[in-house]
């Protein structure tokens, strides 16, 4: 892609530019490969859990924030968001679809997986908390937030 190698390279340059801002901007794209790493350290993470005693939901930290609460605050908040957090471009709409669909993400991977169990109303109440703070630091972060904040929210589902 960065050489643009025929037949692919010009191509792949295109599309790709596409997703590109100013943190991401030099003759490397890495804003892809952040967020395969972001998805992919809670699970590398698991072998901690026999340490740690993490329940199983902790694993899925990088998919719920990354492919679900990110994904969600983009669309939702590029198509309806009006109300921009201070001095930010995010959107209060944007975060708060990202706090609904996390929660629904988390009961649907404990409706999929029976391994995944959040036992008592304190545990309930720590992934809701997690979730919350990981949608705003998401929408006030100036960082790569790909790298933030799949461990963020495992430390905290770690404790649930």
């Amino acid at each position: 892609r960065g050489w643009r190698v025929w037949p692919l390279g010009s191509s792949l340059e295109h599309s790709l530019r596409i997703f590109v801002d100013q943190r991401d901007s030099g003759h490397v794209i890495l804003t892809h490969l952040y967020l395969l790493l972001g998805c992919a350290m809670p699970v590398f993470a698991y072998p901690l859990q026999h340490f740690t005693g993490a329940p199983k939901l902790a694993t899925y930290a990088g998919v719920i924030t990354l492919g679900v609460g990110d994904t969600a605050a983009a669309l939702i908040g590029m198509r309806w968001g009006r109300l921009k957090w201070p001095k930010m471009d995010k959107t209060v709409e944007g975060t708060l679809a990202a706090i609904v669909f996390q929660l629904l993400a988390c009961l649907a991977i404990s409706w999929i997986d029976p391994a995944v169990v959040v036992k008592s109303d304190y545990s309930r109440w720590v992934v809701l908390g997690g979730i919350v703070g990981v949608s705003v630091l998401e929408a006030f972060t100036q960082h790569i937030d790909n790298l933030v904040l799949p461990p963020v929210l495992f430390a905290v589902l770690a404790i649930a």
